[in-house]
């Protein structure tokens, strides 16, 4: 397996195996912590090499700098079946809405498949003035 993209974005969306991303970023600025997020999203695609195929179990986690979850972890399959001119991949788009933070700080997005952690990578949320 090997992960080539995992990133936050303003919004992604596949196309039948064409995944369109607009906006990645690395960093949520907030001004008031007790509101909501306008919505944004978090694209993957892993590629899976030819003793790999069948049903993929994937968990998406956010963590903070401690490893405590912030929400429940994000759990999903699909399947990869044998193709014919080139390996098999899963493009994966989660959409969160509505999502808050209590703080700011240095904060993970996490994926896992088949209970095996393959990446992580760090966001950060700041503090804005209104």
């Amino acid at each position: 397996m090997d992960v080539q993209i995992l990133t936050l974005c303003d919004f992604a969306e596949d196309f039948g195996g064409k995944m369109c991303i607009t906006g990645t970023f690395d960093t949520l600025r907030i001004a008031d912590f007790g509101h909501n997020l306008s919505s944004f999203s978090i694209a993957a695609r892993v590629a899976f090499d030819q003793g790999e195929l069948g049903r993929q179990e994937f968990l998406f986690s956010i963590r903070d700098e401690e490893g405590r979850d912030h929400v429940p972890p994000m759990r999903g399959t699909f399947e990869i079946r044998e193709r014919h001119s080139f390996l098999g991949a899963s493009n994966m788009v989660l959409t969160m809405n509505g999502l808050s933070f209590p703080r700011p700080g240095i904060w993970f997005v996490s994926l896992s498949i088949n209970g095996s952690h393959l990446k992580s990578i760090p966001f950060r949320v700041e503090h804005v003035k209104p």
